[in-house]
This record gives structure tokens, sequence and C-alpha cells, in this order.
């Protein structure tokens, strides 16, 4: 294909020219609708208390930690005779 097109340019496939790649300067109607939205999520996101990954963890750890001293209290109990 290469080849042919060499010799004849005007058998090569033209790409058209996309109207937001052209056009400087503002955003179009599509781009200016997806920023928003972006940002409606980021502030939404940030309003709800999302958590980054260490925080995560860390409350895994507490989880983790709470159910382990929950399963040595039922075990010591069980194993406590009854009175």
């Amino acid at each position: 294909m290469n080849a042919v097109v060499q010799r004849r340019p005007e058998v090569a496939s033209a790409r058209p020219a996309i109207p937001e790649q052209t056009a400087l300067g503002r955003p179009t109607l599509a781009q200016r609708v997806a920023l928003r939205i972006a940002l409606q999520l980021i502030v939404w996101s940030a309003k709800r208390g999302a958590s980054s990954a260490p925080e995560v963890a860390y409350r895994r750890e507490q989880l983790a930690a709470r159910e382990a001293r929950e399963r040595h209290w039922e075990r010591a109990y069980l194993l406590t005779p009854f009175r």
C-alpha cells in the first residue's frame, strides 16, 4: 500500500479534519460539558469523603484488629465455665 501511495498520492486515505482539532482557543460545547461533569464528580467525591489508599488500609487494619479482639473475647467467654 505504501508503494502505491508514493506513486499515486490521491489514492491515500485522507484523514478528515476534526473541527475540535482545527479550532484553537475556546473548547467546544462537548468539551465544556465533559469538563463540567468531571468537575462536579470531583467536588461530589470530595464532599462525600473519598479516601486515599493509606486511609483505606488503616481502616482495614482497625477493623481486623477489632474483629480479632471480638473473636478472642468470644473464645474466652465460651471457654469460661458457666457458674
